[in-house]
């Protein structure tokens, strides 16, 4: 219990009220909308900038026209009976903004109550004192909600980010281990992250290129797109059938429908990726445009349906 005190009387305050956290320190990870960030006690937050706001129209001193050593600014001392209507004022705004999260704030306004109600050992506080220390809350406030940014997404963009899988169920469901890149490729271009969003696209495409070597046998150790891409145009377009095995003419069918998709895919990256010797996928250049990530987001959603759906 914190207590201020007047000739007359004690104010006491609780300081044990519960811990408060705002909805994004809650969930830090997910999205609030407009109506949320509006709904979070906006209508306290008010009624504390309109007290700071009369306060400081009531007590900043009034300065007369004229040569200011002739006519100075007004300054007094306030009376008992305001110092502790303002110390009542602090308390309101110390439970106020701890109760929405403004914990520093609040705590500036709790630390300036024993100075405003110091009068039984002589302590002055005038209408210049009043409007600094309220100025000191004020920008105490400002800080601490400058200090929690907020990133704008558009309706489809905050729709993509909220459900990441649309549209890549049947890939997730068929190539698992891919369900993060997924996930974090959708969340990156919904964030307008290009880079990142064709970075782990890429990744997702990977697991559908291993899946044909598999197929295939491909001999390569490290399965990439040119290893796989090569074996198949062999099987395709260089073999006899006849002097395929057998494994390999049961897939002739599929692999000749699929093999131009993989050869476009692979062309696709050429410009902005290198994988040369089953190294780790490197963009090139993080200069990508929205219009390309999203061609390439598509191109590979497309291909990995195709897959889920159609690899043996």
């Amino acid at each position: 219990m914190i207590c201020v005190e007047s000739q007359h009387e004690e104010i006491a305050i609780s300081d044990l009220r519960p811990c408060v956290f705002t909805p994004w320190q809650r969930s830090p990870y997910r999205l609030f909308d407009w109506w949320e960030m509006n709904e979070f006690q906006m209508d306290k937050l008010q009624v504390v900038w309109q007290l700071i706001a009369e306060i400081k129209r009531r007590y900043t001193p009034v300065v007369p026209k004229g040569d200011p050593v002739f006519n100075p600014p007004q300054y007094y001392e306030l009376p008992e009976t305001e110092r502790t209507e303002f110390a009542r004022t602090l308390a309101f705004f110390d439970n106020t903004l701890k109760g929405i999260g403004l914990k520093q704030s609040g705590q500036a306004a709790l630390d300036i109550q024993p100075e405003v109600m110091a009068m039984r050992h002589g302590v002055r506080f005038s209408n210049q004192n009043a409007v600094d220390r309220i100025g000191e809350i004020e920008r105490a406030v400002k800080r601490e909600m400058k200090a929690n940014a907020f990133f704008f997404m558009t309706p489809n963009e905050a729709e993509q980010f909220r459900k990441p899988f649309d549209g890549w169920e049947d890939v997730v469901k068929r190539f698992p281990d891919a369900t993060i890149d997924v996930e974090e490729s959708s969340k990156s271009l919904a964030c307008e992250r290009y880079a990142g969003a064709v970075f782990h696209v890429m990744l997702v495409s990977e697991y559908g290129v291993i899946g044909i070597g598999n197929l295939i046998g491909v001999p390569d150790p490290k399965i990439n797109y040119a290893s796989v891409v090569g074996e198949m145009q062999r099987i395709v377009h260089r073999t006899k059938f006849t002097d395929l095995t057998p494994d390999q003419q049961n897939y002739h069918p599929f692999l000749t429908q699929v093999l131009p998709l993989t050869e476009s895919m692979q062309k696709a990256w050429r410009n902005k990726i290198s994988h040369a010797n089953g190294a780790p996928l490197i963009l090139k250049s993080g200069d990508v445009s929205g219009r390309i990530a999203k061609d390439i987001v598509d191109a590979t959603q497309a291909f990995m349906r195709r897959l889920a759906a159609d690899l043996p």
